[in-house]
């Protein structure tokens, strides 16, 4: 197991980032205090919106995060969002068994008696059933395991950093169309029991405005009160 602390920062490619509200800066910040100073490890998944944001606060001259080994970038496919350098896992043992976490720990909330979806009861064993859609569902739920746990599944980060639109932080409240894609990381950290940050709470926001001295907006959502968790 490593012993440096490793967060994810992911969310959705909404994430706002305006004078009014700042969160793609916030993301910024946060990985640049977290990893350029403070010797954190960030996991993310190189998309748009959020994951793009948190990287930016890597890019400090004269230094790479990813030489460093601070950062570990999970792609979907290859090329994806114009990257075709990060961590693209193929072995096929190794997806398998990331399917098979997000089953065992029961991350897609059901109906009673309905069954696991098709783009993972059946991506690897009869991928040619799967439609372009759920063959891409199946790539980016799959990478989203890599995200909490690393590639070698064994290495849970120590937190989730995100937003999402409906401020989801726990499995009950992940809903599939709503939270996004980013809900997978986000009902899988807490059914692990590791801690998410959604910046689209204001408890949460402010909290890591406070770590990071920055003046945290006022969401235009209600606050929803939260129990206070140990930061860092």
């Amino acid at each position: 197991m490593s012993s440096r602390r490793t967060f994810a920062g992911v969310g959705s490619q909404k994430t706002p980032n305006t004078p009014e509200m700042p969160i793609g800066d916030i993301m910024g910040k946060t990985a640049r205090v977290l990893v350029m100073e403070r010797g954190w490890v960030m996991t993310s998944g190189r998309a748009k919106g959020a994951d793009t944001f948190f990287e930016q606060g890597l890019i400090v001259p004269g230094r790479d995060a990813v030489m460093e080994g601070l950062f570990k970038g999970y792609l979907p496919k290859r090329p994806f969002n114009g990257h075709t350098d990060g961590i693209f896992i193929q072995n096929e043992d190794t997806l398998a068994r990331a399917r098979q976490i997000l089953i065992d720990n029961k991350v897609y909330n059901f109906k009673p008696n309905s069954k696991i979806p098709r783009f993972i009861a059946l991506e690897g064993k009869d991928r040619k059933k799967l439609s372009e859609q759920e063959i891409m569902l199946a790539d980016f739920h799959t990478r989203n395991v890599f995200q909490i746990l690393e590639e070698t599944l064994d290495k849970p980060v120590k937190m989730v950093v995100c937003w999402t639109p409906d401020g989801a932080t726990t499995i009950e409240e992940y809903q599939m169309g709503v939270t996004g894609g980013t809900g997978i990381a986000i009902a899988l950290a807490s059914a692990l029991g590791i801690q998410v940050f959604n910046l689209n709470r204001q408890d949460h926001l402010d909290r890591i405005c406070g770590f990071i001295d920055m003046e945290p907006p006022k969401l235009i959502l209600p606050e929803t009160a939260l129990l206070q968790p140990q930061l860092f």
